[in-house]
């Protein structure tokens, strides 16, 4: 079964903060928002979020009013974890960091079916198997607070339903006896009717309600069905004429609530969003009124009294609500991308175009199950998904239950291995274990006398040293003496590498080698290397991208590899200031100009552009490495290609390019391209100076009203909150 893109899993989020009290957060809306597109609105909140509120191990607190400032803790992190993963963003620090504390996930996760649920449900948003993070079996530790009664050892409807929605979003059934207690606990009071209470107190609460809905809704319980009609009518009833919602009679309208009941009402596909909905008042939408919370800072705020300010915990629950509004991931338009939505668009096509139903891809296939997949297709795609930080756990699977197909291909030659090598520490394997093999071992024993890893062409050499040196290996001499002596000497072809099969002056061998001499520890001024730049700047188009050799147009491919090369060179790629800026382009630019609205990037083969495996899993790397600000997202590249070139196999040969430039076949392609400098593991986000939120959650009198008695229910609902919340932390 495919797994889940982040994307797509953000887009059935709903959050629990742990603060039911949050609800009271009342804070005047902004008379036009800061960001009224919803990508943008999701991209700034989830920035604002990491850059203000992750500490340095990853995490988050749960009662910090900013970085740094309290120690992280499971329950905070999994607050943020849900909202950044929602927002398509890589949520790899705070994985490291739950896996750190597995000891203290296993606790929080032990304590009701509440915290299970979130913890289910932030796991599997993220990517992640809650069946297998960490060596422990959360889903089963969910299932295992089942009781007779049908609760799951929860104290209230919103506990219940966080339960029984995680069940659901992993695939899990969720019992009869767990639905009926939830609806047995739905109010049928006049005026509360089709309402359930917080469990402390505040009948006809919209949070629980809304929650509920979710809940309901995913466990299969049908939109008609008399409990779920009965709590929309409540919402509806409830609405106020400013277009959002409270968490009570009385208590203003307020962020959270807001964002609560807009993912209930896109769980049963009601519109939220546009003009037309039945929920807009007076030309407000429920998505307007919440995007009128969000502060020029990026954050969704909170007014406590004092005055509004940007809250961790209203931002938390609002990035998931406008990231349903979203309907392509969500660009990170902030000058230090946390992760390029254009990689992470592209891997979504990959994902869902063209992988297996057993997890694999296949190097020939022309879509997802017309062809078997094969260890090389696979690599490729992997190489290019992890990249992009989202976890291929699907094709790892199908490496280990087809070990000796690996084993297979990786004793084929160095190029072979090294790709293996290469794209298992990608996707955080250890290469020296995977199946109960030594891939490290397999490729160093394809050394020969010469100093080459058992290959005949420059590209197969640069990815078998190439694996070596992302493995931490020391790259022998002989083999960076074996790739330099294939280096040309011509004139006009000076510094370049030829593709093995005839084509000289070839960008992406050339691109290939140097990432691997750089990898090796090669110096950047090593004449080796100045050359292959020298040559890499003189071949460069005017529409600033790369052909794959003089005649053969601009692609996709080509670019995407020199892209690599001379980011690993630290050379600019992607600034109006670069020297590779051409006619205003950038290299990236360039690049970006392949992708279509699919999030594929496309070729041409002379009928016209169209979404291609290979071309895309090239792009991944060389865009995710890049963090591009805001992707190109047009049918028509910048150029359209005139042919392209056949494409390098790590171990069979194409035939030899004739006087006419070969078309550039679908089927062997050179490797996705990771970033050579990098480490494989988790990525560190953009520093900022941490912007601290006001101090923790205060009662306060809600606007319009002195009634004590309405204080002594505001200081009772919040007691009872942060009572359930340090229960559940």
């Amino acid at each position: 079964m495919k797994r889940l893109t982040v994307v797509t899993i953000g887009a059935a989020l709903f959050l629990l903060l742990g603060v039911l009290g949050m609800g009271t957060a009342v804070a005047a809306p902004n008379a036009q928002p800061f960001f009224p597109d919803p990508q943008e609105s999701a991209a700034q909140a989830v920035a604002w979020l990491i850059a203000a509120h992750q500490n340095e191990d990853g995490g988050y607190s749960s009662f910090s009013g900013g970085a740094g400032l309290a120690p992280s803790d499971v329950g905070g992190t999994v607050d943020a974890l849900l909202a950044i993963a929602s927002a398509g963003v890589s949520p790899d620090d705070s994985l490291a960091y739950l896996n750190e504390n597995i000891a203290d996930v296993v606790a929080y996760a032990s304590g009701d079916g509440a915290s299970a649920g979130k913890l289910v449900w932030a796991l599997a948003a993220a990517g992640q198997d809650p069946r297998n993070f960490g060596g422990e079996d959360f889903v089963a530790a969910l299932n295992g607070h089942l009781q007779a009664d049908g609760s799951y050892n929860a104290p209230h409807p919103f506990g219940q339903s966080l339960a029984m929605y995680a069940l659901a979003f992993v695939g899990e059934p969720v019992p009869a006896e767990a639905i009926a207690w939830l609806i047995d606990l739905q109010s049928a009071e006049e005026g509360l009717d089709g309402s359930w209470d917080d469990g402390f107190g505040t009948l006809g609460n919209a949070d629980a309600t809304a929650m509920a809905v979710m809940a309901l809704s995913a466990a299969g319980v049908p939109a008609d069905d008399d409990s779920l009609s009965r709590a929309v009518d409540f919402l509806t009833a409830v609405q106020l004429e400013t277009g959002g919602w409270e968490y009570g009679p009385g208590f203003g309208q307020n962020g959270n609530s807001t964002a609560m009941v807009i993912q209930a009402l896109s769980a049963l596909g009601l519109d939220f969003s546009t003009a037309d909905s039945p929920f807009s008042r007076d030309g407000v939408t429920p998505l307007d009124a919440l995007l009128a919370y969000q502060g020029e800072s990026g954050a969704f705020q909170a007014d406590f009294g004092d005055g509004p300010f940007d809250d961790f915990f209203t931002t938390v629950q609002a990035v998931q609500a406008v990231a349903l509004a979203a309907e392509t991931p969500v660009p990170t338009l902030i000058s230090e991308p946390i992760q390029d939505a254009s990689a992470l668009s592209a891997v979504n096509w990959l994902i869902a175009n063209h992988q297996n139903a057993d997890g694999g891809y296949s190097s020939f296939s022309g879509g997802a199950d017309l062809a078997p997949s094969d260890i090389g297709g696979t690599l490729d795609a992997l190489l290019a998904i992890s990249k992009a930080g989202v976890a291929p756990d699907d094709s790892l699977a199908y490496l280990t239950e087809n070990i000796a197909d690996v084993v297979a291909y990786a004793s084929g030659d160095g190029g072979s291995a090294g790709k293996l090598v290469w794209a298992l520490i990608e996707a955080g394997q250890d290469p020296r274990n995977f199946g109960g093999e030594d891939f490290v071992a397999t490729l160093k024993n394809q050394l020969q006398e010469d100093g080459s890893y058992n290959v005949f062409h420059p590209f197969a050499q640069s990815l078998a040293i190439y694996g070596l040196a992302f493995a931490g290996e020391p790259v022998p001499e002989e083999a960076i003496a074996w790739l330099t002596a294939m280096q040309a000497t011509e004139e006009g072809l000076d510094g370049s590498w030829d593709d093995g099969f005839g084509t000289l002056g070839n960008a992406d061998a050339t691109a290939m080698a140097i990432l691997a001499l750089t990898a090796a520890g090669v110096p950047s001024d090593d004449s080796s290397l100045s050359r292959a730049v020298d040559f890499l700047t003189a071949v460069q188009l005017e529409t600033g991208g790369w052909e794959y050799a003089t005649g053969f147009g601009q692609n996709g491919n080509s670019t995407a590899m020199v892209v690599q090369a001379l980011d690993a060179l630290g050379l600019d790629i992607a600034s109006a200031d670069s020297a590779y800026a051409r006619n205003g382009a950038t290299p990236l630019d360039a690049l970006l100009s392949y992708q279509s609205e699919t999030g594929a990037f496309q070729t041409d083969f002379g009928d016209g552009p169209f979404d291609d495996f290979f071309t895309t899993v090239q792009a991944v790397p060389a865009v995710a490495l890049a963090g591009a600000p805001v992707p190109v997202l047009i049918a028509e590249p910048v150029e359209e290609p005139t042919a392209e070139p056949a494409e390098e196999p790590t171990a069979v040969p194409v035939e030899e390019p004739t006087a006419e430039p070969v078309e550039e076949p679908t089927e062997v392609p050179p490797t996705a391209v990771p970033e050579p400098t990098e480490a494989p593991v988790v990525e560190e986000p953009a520093e900022a100076t941490p912007e601290h939120s006001a101090a923790p959650i205060e009662t306060a009198e809600p606007p319009g009203s002195a009634a004590p008695i309405i204080l002594v229910v505001i200081a009772l609902t919040l007691a009872g909150g942060a009572y359930w919340y340090l229960k559940n932390k």
